[in-house]
């Protein structure tokens, strides 16, 4: 969040024809995030033609009138957005580009590999012989996504009994990721992502939810 002394700062070392602003958010992960944004900045009298993507959590908008910074950080606090960051440019960037790799894409020395972008699968097909096989759904623009594999990766590397096959939904923004087909397949009625399905050793499905600390506990539960 900006303060006061910084958003003239800000202004100052803007470019001498600042047409747009641009905002680096936190916190775009739900489904109507970027029509949110958009609606919001374009409240402003000062802004208009407001765009905003997921997946790099970012919104540019053209200004029509004066800068102010602490209408803008009201209009996104209280949408439940963080601003990360805000400059003055001559025009709109790419805004969709993201900065942070898609979910297990560096899986060295652990027992993890991406299964499925999109398309449909069988979960049988893919279950490790005498390990607990997580299946993760996820996407590179889901913020939590990111935040579950850390933690994952941290219980993989402590239990060598526990596989993950990830299913990484291909697309910039949710609308795109949950038009594919594994998502109609396997997670209907799913509270959002990230998404989980464990099967025990045994072939037995033992949890399914967007809870992994509960997963995880089952899993510990079964093995004792």
């Amino acid at each position: 969040m900006k303060t006061p002394a910084l958003a003239l700062a800000l202004l100052l070392s803007a470019p001498a024809h600042a047409e747009v602003v641009l905002l680096k958010l936190e916190g775009m992960d739900c489904g109507g995030c970027e029509k949110k944004v958009k609606e919001a900045l374009n409240t402003l009298d000062f802004l208009d033609k407001a765009d905003a993507s997921t997946s790099g959590q970012k919104a540019c908008a053209e200004l029509t009138g004066a800068l102010n910074t602490p209408a803008i950080t009201a209009a996104i606090v209280d949408l439940g957005y963080t601003i990360k960051g805000q400059d003055l440019l001559a025009a709109c960037p790419d805004i969709t580009q993201t900065g942070r790799p898609g979910p297990w894409t560096d899986t060295e020395g652990l027992d993890a590999t991406i299964i499925s972008t999109g398309a449909e699968l069988d979960f049988t097909d893919h279950l490790v012989p005498g390990k607990f096989t997580v299946f993760d759904f996820g996407a590179v623009w889901c913020g939590p996504c990111h935040a579950a594999e850390k933690l994952m990766r941290a219980y993989l590397g402590d239990h060598t009994d526990v596989a993950v096959r990830a299913i990484v939904l291909k697309g910039e923004n949710p609308k795109e990721s949950f038009a594919q087909p594994v998502v109609h397949q396997h997670l209907g009625g799913a509270a959002g992502l990230p998404y989980f399905v464990v099967y025990s050793p045994a072939g037995k499905r033992i949890y399914r939810g967007v809870d992994l600390p509960k997963a995880l506990k089952k899993i510990d539960k079964k093995r004792t």
